[in-house]
């Protein structure tokens, strides 16, 4: 087995779960608290970690040939492909193509938002990339003063939109910047700082382990507070960015790649079909709970969380089989 880094890709799992936590809230019954801590902190780590591990492994032996840039892209860009196309039947049951404007919802969906809730992710990796691809040909200073400043933009039309909105130029500018996007959680805002800081990463460094560790540990209770303070004390327009998480990203990955081992890609399948079957997932075990009349399925946070991991891993784990045995096949033949 090719070495690599094992924590990743036992990540790549974690992560996809907490994906789902965030759209189910699975303890607000038990404890607002422990979900808040869930779905608004902790988990707000499993975006930027997918963007860290693309970009970590494309610059992994310095910048990308034009070949690997081709293939990772095309890949991104097939899978956006297949989600759109699987979500295509929930889009006509909730009238998405009957909206007004509808062309221009489309191309903004398909560029920017994606076009169901989670596909957000594939468009925004996708610019995101490119974004970081054309900076980092130039001055790395530049490149990284640019990156901030889209992070700001997005950071003050995202957790601190209900700030900036008492500033009259300011909530003009967000205004008009809002009628092509949902929200700045996108490939110009969000992705080019974890992009940037997964191929940064790469490089080798000589700073002391404990010392990512101390500063991971106190800029996540950095971040934890930010967070607390921002949800109770003004409105969010969404809280995807916090000015500490970039800082926990870049700790928590550094700590994962210490340790290295046997690879184990049947995480990276696995990630990859929880993160896009997901939302389908949770409309089944809602439909399943309305036509058997166990609503517990549908008002119980926690048991649906636990149905929909179980429906989506399960899902995950055939797609993998079937396309293990096809491709057994084909080799045979």
């Amino acid at each position: 087995m090719k070495k690599g880094y094992p924590v990743i890709d036992f990540l790549r799992v974690i992560a996809a779960i907490f994906v789902i936590a965030i759209h189910i809230y699975p303890f607000a019954s038990i404890s607002p608290f422990l979900d808040f801590i869930c779905t608004r902190v902790v988990g707000r780590i499993a975006a930027p970690f997918f963007f860290m591990v693309i970009s970590f492994f494309l610059f992994q032996y310095g910048y990308p040939t034009y070949k690997h840039i081709k293939k990772t892209i095309l890949s991104l860009l097939k899978w956006y492909g297949y989600a759109i196309m699987i979500y295509i039947p929930l889009m006509l049951y909730n009238h998405y193509f009957t909206q007004p404007h509808l062309y221009l919802e489309v191309i903004k969906d398909l560029f920017i938002d994606g076009t169901f809730y989670h596909l957000w992710y594939f468009p925004a990796v996708i610019v995101g990339l490119i974004i970081v691809l054309l900076l980092k040909k130039g001055l790395v200073l530049l490149a990284w003063g640019i990156v901030v400043i889209l992070y700001i933009v997005g950071l003050m039309g995202d957790s601190y939109y209900g700030m900036i909105v008492h500033i009259p130029a300011l909530q003009t500018f967000y205004d008009y910047l809002f009628v092509y996007m949902d929200y700045t959680r996108n490939g110009l805002f969000f992705a080019p700082m974890f992009l940037m800081l997964g191929s940064v990463i790469s490089e080798e460094y000589s700073i002391h382990q404990k010392t990512f560790i101390f500063t991971g540990c106190i800029s996540f209770v950095c971040m934890f507070i930010e967070s607390l303070l921002l949800h109770t004390m003004t409105s969010i327009r969404h809280d995807a960015m916090y000015v500490f998480l970039p800082v926990v990203c870049f700790c928590l990955f550094y700590l994962c790649i210490q340790y290295q081992g046997n690879r184990h890609p049947l995480c990276q399948k696995l990630s990859l079909y929880v993160y896009i079957f997901h939302p389908l997932m949770i409309v089944v075990v809602r439909m399943i709970g309305k036509f058997t009349h166990l609503m517990v399925f549908v008002d119980n946070n926690f048991i649906q969380f636990l149905l929909v991991v179980c429906g989506s891993f399960g899902v995950a784990y055939m797609i993998v089989y079937l396309l293990e045995r096809k491709n057994g096949y084909g080799r045979k033949v």
